[in-house]
């Protein structure tokens, strides 16, 4: 080699090492060796530094001289669903072992009447006996199915292998559905589900003179007063807030409207001292618990608290949607609707309380069908109605019978034009008629949310039996692919109800904006 081409061979090497310094700079992955060897000419290099530059936004196809585009391959798999730390219930409460399908348990109700305690010496003191009652919980399958085909079982995918992937989400689907049946399920509505915190407690409560542990928010935010009394009810039930066992759920924003409107002066106030970090001030102090006079309250929120919203696609195995149209009919009098004296619509002061509270409004309603698979797409009523002080609405839809049919509907409110709300859950009449119906009296607004009061002690709070745990099994593989089901057998049990709590009908004003300004 003469003295031009080590001079050629020097500047080139010495171009591409600067070239590779920027490739290591810009794009963070693209590596190349050290150093060059052989020999290149000053055109092959000028072409490969070119096809090697940033590129165009769009890619130019093959052989049309375009630069090639540098990608990088994420590492990690971006969840933009709920991850496992937001199943909160479910972590919290304490998991007992089942030993048969149906699980039974003793309940005292009373230790006896209540009567008079004194006596003379010689007379036969006043007969008493406790009163018991046999109960028993059904254990019940909860699962779902996945499959993984077999193609991409032999290639690797972010996140590692495709089938262990699936079986993770096919997990974490199970538990996000147990967590918000853990609070919503209902029998009535689906005979093969479990009856989850609120249909266990508020059953208890009618049946056995325990409603204090009800208390209806008529519509407002959560407060204090609301948290007292309930704590105050649990107390009266010869609980035992003071132990330090129990929690309130809430949905996030109902917990925010709450640290919002407490003492809002107060709370940007506290501990301003403690809220410098590096010169700057942090303001605000987040409410995550509250001192009842009978004991503390841990407040955790739950995204599974949030309102149903209406599915936009139809699922596998869900009643087929309402069929027609449905209609609703204003009752103006007795006659009407015999229990028009409780209704608590309101007439509006103006179009901006519409929806708002108890005030009434032009309504529309829609329907849909639900069964254990899912619900169905919305029936939307044809017709809008104002209701004024004291009048209710009757809505009236079409029955769907055929199969798979529906187990109860649910009914969604929109008032003045705003966002479909849901409103209640009424279970299939059943029986020959093709049609049912249902009055709405506004006694639970549309689109408000319930707070649940949980005794987490064990021996008579809420826990979950569990006659099989999580666990996978494989299905009949009807094509090329890998099919499975995640499963878990068990249902949630509340050794004493009268002692948890249920505070319904909360509704936050104005959406999720709190009306006072903490400034």
């Amino acid at each position: 080699m003469n003295a031009v081409q080590q001079a050629q061979t020097q500047a080139l090497n010495q171009n591409m090492n600067e070239f590779h310094k920027s490739l290591r700079l810009d794009t963070g992955g693209l590596m190349m060796a050290d150093s060059v060897v052989g020999g290149l000419t000053n055109s092959t290099f000028s072409r490969l530094q070119k096809a090697l530059v940033a590129s165009p936004s769009v890619p130019g196809g093959p052989g049309d001289g375009s630069s090639l585009i540098p990608q990088s391959l994420a590492r990690t798999l971006k969840n933009v669903t709920f991850k496992l730390n937001k199943v909160k219930l479910w972590r919290a409460i304490a998991k007992q072992d089942a030993y048969a399908m149906e699980e039974e348990y003793d309940q005292i109700t009373q230790y006896g009447s209540r009567g008079g305690i004194f006596t003379s010496a010689m007379a036969t003191p006043q007969g008493n006996d406790s009163t018991f009652d046999r109960l028993q919980v059904r254990m019940t399958y909860m699962a779902t199915a996945y499959a993984t085909d077999i193609a991409i079982m032999a290639t690797e995918v972010v996140g590692g292998s495709a089938e262990a992937l699936q079986i993770n989400n096919a997990t974490r689907y199970l538990l996000g559905g147990t967590e918000r049946q853990l609070f919503y399920a209902d029998s009535t509505l689906i005979p093969s589900a479990f009856n989850g915190v609120k249909a266990i407690v508020k059953g208890f409560a009618q049946s056995n003179g325990f409603t204090n542990v009800i208390v209806n928010a008529q519509a407002t935010g959560i407060s204090v007063d609301h948290l007292e009394n309930i704590m105050q009810a649990i107390q009266d039930n010869s609980g035992d807030p003071e132990n330090g066992l129990y929690a309130v759920y809430m949905a996030p924003r109902v917990q925010s409207y709450f640290t919002k409107t407490y003492a809002p002066a107060q709370r940007t106030e506290i501990n301003q001292a403690q809220l410098i970090r590096d010169g700057r001030l942090w303001v605000g102090t987040p409410v995550d618990g509250y001192n009842s006079t009978y004991g503390p309250l841990q407040m955790v929120n739950d995204i599974f608290l949030n309102n149903d919203v209406p599915v936009s696609t139809v699922i596998q195995g869900a009643p087929a949607t309402v069929s027609g149209t449905p209609s609703a009919v204003l009752n103006t009098s007795s006659s009407d609707d015999p229990n028009i004296g409780t209704s608590m619509w309101q007439t509006p002061s103006g179009p901006q309380d519409y929806g708002v509270e108890y005030n009434g409004g032009p309504v529309t309603y829609a329907v849909e069908a639900n069964n254990a698979a899912g619900p169905s797409l919305l029936s939307v009523a044809s017709n809008s109605i104002t209701v004024g002080t004291g009048e209710s609405v009757t809505l009236t839809w079409n029955r769907v019978t055929s199969a798979p049919q529906a187990n109860y509907y649910q009914i969604y409110r929109a008032m003045n034009g705003g966002v479909w709300e849901p409103v209640a859950r009424i279970a299939d009449s059943g029986g020959s008629s093709a049609t049912q119906s249902w009055t709405d009296e506004n006694i639970t607004v549309a689109g408000s949310y319930d707070a649940f009061i949980i005794n987490h002690d064990a021996e008579e709070g809420l826990v979950f039996k569990q006659l099989l745990p999580f666990f996978k099994w494989p299905l009949p593989i009807p094509s090329l692919s890998r099919y499975f089901a995640v499963a878990l057998l068990g249902a949630p049990m509340i050794y004493v109800p009268s002692r948890c709590g249920i505070i319904e009908n909360i509704k936050i004003p104005g959406g999720s904006r709190a009306p006072v300004q903490l400034s």
